[in-house]
């Protein structure tokens, strides 16, 4: 008898436990960088005019990455960055002139698409009240509710032009909106309509 065989008779949980271990690492449910490839980029205001469009995009890039906030002290420096650049991209957005020129909707769209249709991690089951309690939020609330204000922003700008966002905004991308959380959903949609 082999001694994994002989401990796994003693502690059948054991081979449970390592599997919980696993799975909170690494998952696929994730499309996670390690901390880091992450880097800080520089400010969108410290930046040359000529070179705002492509630093805009490399952040737009940045912030699709996915971490796990189910592990919280995992990716900590990841995560502060994607944070802060989530709110850099969105003051940008509402304080900048010309910030959205057709080649950033590719990256705009799939950022908020990385972000907003993602696998939700089952929860366990609770005595909830939605008449008593405070909403219940997933642990990526704080990052997810920055890229649905960023997403509003966008759409409520100025400078967005609609013929250029329908290319990457088609039908099963509206429907996935729907389908995501509802806090946001039917303002979100709402827009996306009347555009």
């Amino acid at each position: 008898m082999s001694n994994k065989y002989f401990v796994d008779k003693i502690d059948p949980y054991n081979k449970i436990q390592q599997k919980k271990r696993r799975s909170g690492t690494g998952s696929s449910l994730f499309n996670t960088k390690s901390s880091t490839e992450q880097q800080t980029l520089p400010l969108l205001r410290d930046t040359p005019a000529t070179e705002q469009e492509a630093l805009f995009i490399s952040k737009l890039n940045q912030c699709s990455i996915i971490y796990n906030f189910d592990e919280p002290l995992i990716d900590i420096r990841g995560k502060e960055i994607k944070r802060a650049c989530l709110s850099e991209i969105d003051e940008y957005v509402v304080n900048g002139k010309g910030v959205l020129s057709e080649p950033v909707y590719p990256e705009l769209i799939q950022m908020v698409a990385s972000n907003i249709f993602r696998i939700i991690p089952p929860v366990e089951p609770v005595l909830y009240d939605p008449d008593e309690d405070d909403p219940l939020l997933v642990s990526s609330w704080p990052h997810l509710q920055l890229v649905y204000e960023f997403f509003i922003h966008v759409l409520e700008s100025p400078d967005f032009q609609a013929n250029f966002a329908k290319k990457y905004i088609d039908q099963r991308f509206v429907l996935h909106v729907g389908k995501s959380e509802q806090t946001f959903d039917d303002y979100i949609c709402h827009l996306l309509l009347i555009s």
